[in-house]
């Protein structure tokens, strides 16, 4: 079934819908030009699903590459909604929660493929523990590896770790000894701060009681607000490990942002929530801290690329310098804390 954009929707449903068993899940895909992801994500999501009683929305913003056709044409059991402008993240999903039915409300990026039983395990966790509002699943990367998604809201801590370098020895123990990173990572299903959203179940009263995804953000930031707003409210948030997706990851904003601009979208961002939620000489100290390491690789690589010849080197040195230089700005307020 395929319905018109955001202007037109009046949120009301058919009779023949009204009068319709509701789904116990309904899962939301956002699309933008990822039309072979997105059909391989619905074609594994379907097959995961089994006799789980779910219905599938898609919405498309205004993607070029014929992904609505072809999911029109592919799946037609499926629920298009053709947004009619590129919405972003948070309002594409907005828009999809308007049309969903089910007790449980499960966001899923295109860009995924949803292994056996990831769906019913997170639906089977929020049955058994009322108390919780929100679960996100096990994601695993196109090579099988394990990618934390169940995570902490950041500190001046977590900020002097990555100063330091500290950071750095996550990613290698992750591999080598899953129990010793436990100490940069949550590895096991437990209560978090906060969630990726490229997959995650909500329950849909939560909705009416910290508000959808904050859509002031387009990309990136509205998990780790929407997440603070629901612990301020005193709901609970989880990770389940033993829900597994793969994550393929950055499909669609690799299109909207060229070469590093990622980074600079990424701690605008952080920029946000540190200055929403932060204390204000807490997050400041952060942000120095990091501009001197990012300046330090700078150097060294600006170094390296002088004594070697090599281009690519002095590139990335006059990358890292504005980098650094960004946080300074952040800092003083040159950049305002605006979600982009």
């Amino acid at each position: 079934m395929v319905v018109a954009g955001e202007e037109s929707f009046q949120g009301e449903l058919t009779a023949r819908e009204a009068d319709a068993p509701r789904p116990r899940v309904s899962v939301v895909i956002v699309n933008w030009n990822t039309r072979e992801l997105t059909g391989q994500c619905i074609a594994s999501l379907k097959e995961s699903l089994g006799e789980l009683p779910a219905e599938i929305i898609v919405v498309d913003n205004d993607s070029s590459d014929g992904s609505a056709e072809y999911i029109e044409e592919q799946h037609p059991d499926v629920r298009l909604v053709r947004s009619g402008a590129n919405l972003g993240f948070a309002r594409g999903n907005n828009l999809g929660f308007k049309y969903a039915r089910g007790r449980y409300l499960v966001l899923l990026n295109s860009d995924t493929i949803v292994l056996a039983g990831a769906v019913q395990r997170l639906v089977e966790y929020l049955d058994a523990h009322a108390d919780v509002a929100a679960v996100g699943g096990q994601h695993l990367n196109g090579e099988g590896e394990f990618v934390p998604t169940g995570l902490r809201f950041p500190t001046l801590w977590s900020d002097l770790s990555v100063a330091a370098g500290l950071n750095k020895f996550g990613p290698m123990v992750l591999k080598k000894n899953q129990k010793l990173a436990r100490l940069w990572y949550v590895v096991e299903t437990q209560e978090v701060d906060w969630l990726s959203n490229s997959f995650v179940a909500v329950r849909r009263e939560v909705l009416d009681q910290v508000g959808p995804l904050p859509d002031e953000f387009f990309l990136y930031g509205e998990d780790i607000e929407w997440y603070w707003r629901m612990r301020e409210a005193g709901l609970r948030v989880c990770y389940v490990h033993g829900a597994p997706i793969v994550h393929l990851e950055n499909k669609s904003s690799n299109q909207l942002y060229k070469n590093n601009d990622k980074h600079y979208r990424y701690l605008d961002a952080f920029h946000v929530f540190a200055s929403r939620h932060r204390n204000p000489l807490s997050w400041r100290l952060g942000w120095v801290a990091n501009a001197l390491h990012w300046g330090a690789l700078g150097v060294r690589f600006y170094l390296r690329g002088r004594l070697n010849h090599d281009e690519d080197a002095l590139r990335r040195a006059q990358w890292l310098r504005s980098f650094a230089r960004y946080h300074i700005d952040q800092v003083t307020g040159k950049v305002a804390p605006i979600a982009r």
